[in-house]
């Protein structure tokens, strides 16, 4: 898993559910599994990121909102927040 907002800094700010994305200049890096999860996780509401503890609540309400929701394709739901 990658490294959350709060370890960068000290700082207690609204981006510390966040994961922390690395620079990357290689689109070949920027389309990788690793920093395209680190994009979705972000983009995932921060209610959800905070029940991260507790994993059956989180894929519960995980599963949940993308049902009311549903996207078809990576981009739409990339867009539609």
């Amino acid at each position: 898993m990658g490294v959350f907002m709060d370890s960068v800094h000290s700082f207690n700010t609204r981006q510390r559910l966040k994961l922390y994305k690395p620079v990357a200049h290689l689109k070949m890096y920027q389309c990788s599994p690793y920093y395209t999860c680190i994009k979705i996780h972000n983009k995932v509401p921060d209610a959800f990121v905070s029940q991260l503890t507790n994993k059956k609540q989180f894929l519960s309400k995980l599963k949940e909102y993308l049902v009311d929701r549903p996207y078809y394709t990576l981009q739409e739901f990339m867009n539609a927040q």
